[in-house]
């Protein structure tokens, strides 16, 4: 991936020159650019580059992975963990029906604030998330699959091949009408 990297802000640099016609502020155009590049790419293409696995999981003491509260005392957040070594993409809430919900509010008792511990014990906290799944709430994770890092690798570097040379022949194609 870093040589369709490499070759794209190369070719980058180029064609800024070309328009731009000044060393100084062509740098400065490519940078922005290829900075801008850098920050859209993962967080707006990537993700699509090869098809998302979905998994719907019980929610259970034992696979939360994040458990968020809010300055109110209500659940803000609540996170189940993914599978081992993969990217996860989302992970919601979704009730019996499947529609993406936010857990119900009572869920917050389930959670005690760091270095309380509560009277009944962990099973208190076990039997809280048994009646959130009871009620139907599980956890949708849509995720890259580890086993997917080489063919994510190679399309990306496909991708930014493909856009040098899209802008290698809008470059060629500037000089040659701008040429006597």
């Amino acid at each position: 991936m870093p040589v369709g990297h490499a070759a794209f802000a190369f070719v980058l640099g180029v064609a800024a020159g070309i328009l731009v016609r000044r060393a100084v502020p062509a740098m400065a155009v490519t940078l922005a650019v290829f900075v801008a590049v850098q920050v859209a790419v993962p967080f707006a293409v990537r993700p699509h580059l090869a098809p998302a696995a979905r998994q719907t999981v019980t929610i259970t003491m034992a696979n939360i992975s994040k458990l968020g509260m809010n300055d109110a005392g209500g659940l803000e957040e609540l996170a189940v963990a993914g599978p081992r070594g993969a990217w996860v993409l989302a992970n919601e809430t979704v009730d019996a029906t499947g529609r993406t919900a936010t857990a119900p509010s009572w869920t917050a008792g389930c959670v005690r604030p760091p270095g309380q511990t509560a009277p009944s014990g962990p099973a208190a906290d076990q039997a809280c998330f048994a009646k959130l799944t009871d009620l139907g709430y599980r956890q949708r994770v849509t995720y890259q699959p580890a086993d997917r890092f080489w063919v994510l690798q190679g399309a990306e570097t496909a991708l930014f091949l493909a856009l040098t040379a899209l802008l290698t022949w809008a470059c060629v194609r500037w000089i040659r009408t701008r040429l006597p």
